[in-house]
């Protein structure tokens, strides 16, 4: 009796774990209601961050690129005003004085602000680009040389030596008095030039402070 408990009591226990489920059970998950708006905010916060990193970036770089052409124009202007100040301070030299007139006509055409080189028939000063050099030279004012060339004897001819001049006094011309008398030898130039235009409207110009002399060595 008591070995046919015991065998039941076993077959009852095996019937009951054969019927117990041998998978676990599927947890139904919760469909999902999108980012949070902290999570929004948090994406949106990084995003502009990014943003104006990049636009830092770009402003910085697009600073320099104008520095460096700026500086280009410069280093242009510089160098053009070089050679004109020496052709100018050559010529000078051998005048036998200098003097100076407001305007003159030189070739058919009115020139301002007027260095004369006595002597020489030699003459330099501005005037703003005709019809037919609109497209050869920067505006407002040219820098003109008036004369015959160097060697010759033909009617005086325009030559423009520099172009880009600002509009109002781009060429200053300041005759020295001579301390013992006599005619005038040396004279105080400032030529003006316009190397860009500023955020409101103002000229660029290079060489506003750098006046430079001329001199007439040769004696009347």
């Amino acid at each position: 009796m008591l070995g046919q408990g015991i065998l039941k009591l076993m077959m009852r226990r095996q019937l009951l774990a054969w019927r117990r489920p041998t998978h676990l059970p599927i947890q139904l998950v919760a469909p999902s209601s999108g980012f949070s708006l902290v999570e929004l905010m948090i994406v949106a916060g990084l995003t502009a961050v990014v943003l104006a990193g990049l636009g830092a970036l770009t402003l910085v770089s697009d600073v320099r690129l104008g520095r460096r052409s700026n500086s280009n124009s410069m280093q242009g202007a510089q160098e053009q005003w070089g050679r004109a100040v020496t052709f100018i301070q050559n010529e000078a030299a051998d005048a036998a004085s200098l003097s100076t007139t407001l305007s003159t006509v030189c070739d058919n055409l009115e020139i301002n602000s007027v260095l004369r080189l006595d002597g020489s028939n030699i003459i330099y000063g501005v005037r703003g680009p005709t019809n037919n050099e609109g497209g050869l030279y920067r505006g407002p004012n040219l820098l003109i040389r008036c004369g015959p060339f160097p060697g010759e004897t033909a009617p005086q001819t325009q030559t423009v030596l520099l172009d880009g001049l600002t509009g109002e006094n781009s060429l200053q011309v300041q005759l020295l008095p001579n301390p013992v008398g006599g005619p005038i030898q040396d004279a105080q130039l400032t030529i003006t030039m316009k190397v860009g235009t500023k955020k409101d409207g103002t000229d660029i110009t290079f060489a506003e402070n750098q006046p430079f002399r001329v001199h007439a060595q040769r004696s009347p």
